[in-house]
């Protein structure tokens, strides 16, 4: 019986991690939601589907990096050229 509520406490207890790890990761200032709804409209301009939530989150923290970074050097107006959001704004620099 011991046992069995071990159990239900660890299952509840890992419920509630999850829950608070969805809630985080779903609650965007308006600032980053706008970025993410670019990143869904960019996904879906080049096709992009990934098989879990962790590897979409992850790819999404890469293209926002990238994005702010193209964004930062054309605003600093200091080549006679600009950047622009690609197919391959979700990558590092290793690939």
């Amino acid at each position: 019986m011991a046992c069995r509520n071990t159990l239900c406490c660890v299952i509840l207890a890992l419920i509630f991690i999850l829950g608070l790890w969805t809630n985080q990761a779903t609650s965007r200032s308006p600032q980053d939601a706008s970025m993410y709804e670019r990143y869904e409209q960019w996904m879906a301009r080049y096709g992009k589907v990934y098989k879990d939530s962790i590897k979409k989150e992850m790819r999404y923290k890469l293209f926002k990096q990238n994005v702010e970074r193209i964004e930062a050097f054309n605003n600093a107006r200091i080549q006679s050229y600009k950047l622009g959001i690609n197919k391959f704004p979700y990558l590092t620099n290793e690939g």
